[in-house]
């Protein structure tokens, strides 16, 4: 996923098609070189290599930053689509362009080759892979960035059903995907948080509405007789009753008010069948996730 014949060949405008007439190669064959590790015979490598103008090296190694720097000479930057001229989809781009100018920044001072091949698909005249740029680690390894930008501090953004589908196959593929959170724009506390996409999967609360991505809330600690109660789903009027004591009483002792009786502790163990060990814990209270729709989580 994301070989540098992809990068070489996007940055150029290409289609797979064009790409494989350009070498002579067919486009199966050009899709599988995209695609896999070093495959087939090495002559095709050497004719997609022509017709990019790199060294084979290059494409057999799959390492961007040996791309020459004529070849940016050769090949100024594609035309970029206009600016939007509303005021929601200007401040993306504005968000999308700093973040744009930082990855070049970072990485000019690695591999000035890197700097140039990172892709910003937010302008490209191509369809959306479902993020905004094509980026690289220090070692020139594919890094996907969506951005999303904000005028308020809410932490929370939404992910298209696009984006959050290819979100979940670029990860499942071992390609990292990350949320660049501008929050604050324009002001003196703007902040850029880089959030992976395992971690909004693993703290965020994902709701199926446009998979708005919320922060998780801070756990309620919970009591070892609250914990088990809840954990075995039952309300606390039928537990009041199994225990032969007022819900009111109930509530005091699981919330910490009131001392917790020895024979109070013994009749919940058996309850639960729990050891009275784990009623005298403290515990996290399991977070509501909202799973989305069609089973995709």
């Amino acid at each position: 996923m994301f070989h540098v014949i992809y990068n070489l060949r996007t940055y150029l405008g290409m289609s797979q098609c064009k790409l494989a007439k350009l070498a002579g190669v067919t486009q199966p064959d050009l899709s599988e070189l995209e695609n896999l590790p070093p495959y087939g015979r090495v002559d095709k490598y050497c004719r997609v290599a022509e017709a990019l103008g790199v060294s084979v090296d290059t494409l057999v190694k799959n390492d961007p930053r040996t791309v020459p720097l004529r070849f940016f000479d050769e090949h100024p930057a594609p035309e970029f689509t206009p600016a939007p001229n509303d005021r929601e989809h200007l401040l993306g781009r504005q968000g999308e362009e700093f973040i744009l100018r930082r990855e070049r920044e970072r990485l000019e001072a690695v591999c000035p080759a890197l700097a140039k091949l990172i892709l910003p698909f937010y302008k490209m005249k191509c369809p959306s892979p479902g993020f905004d740029l094509l980026s690289f680690d220090d070692e020139g390894k594919p890094v996907c960035l969506e951005v999303k930008t904000s005028e308020a501090a809410t932490g929370v953004f939404r992910l298209t059903t696009n984006e959050y589908n290819a979100a979940c196959q670029i990860s499942d593929a071992g390609v990292p995907y990350q949320v660049c959170c501008i929050s604050d724009w324009g002001t003196a506390d703007q902040i850029v948080e880089d959030i992976p996409f395992s971690e909004v999967q693993e703290y965020y609360q994902i709701t199926p509405l446009y998979y708005r991505c919320a922060p998780c809330p801070t756990p309620e600690i919970l009591s070892g007789l609250a914990y088990f109660r809840r954990k075995n789903g039952l309300r606390q009027e039928d537990v009041a009753e199994a225990l032969d004591i007022n819900q009111s009483d109930l509530c005091l002792y699981e919330t910490g008010a009131r001392q917790v009786p020895v024979n109070l502790y013994l009749k919940a163990s058996e309850l639960y069948r729990v050891p009275i060990d784990d009623l005298l814990l403290n515990y996290e209270a399991p977070l509501k996730r909202i799973p989305a729709p069609n089973g995709v989580m």
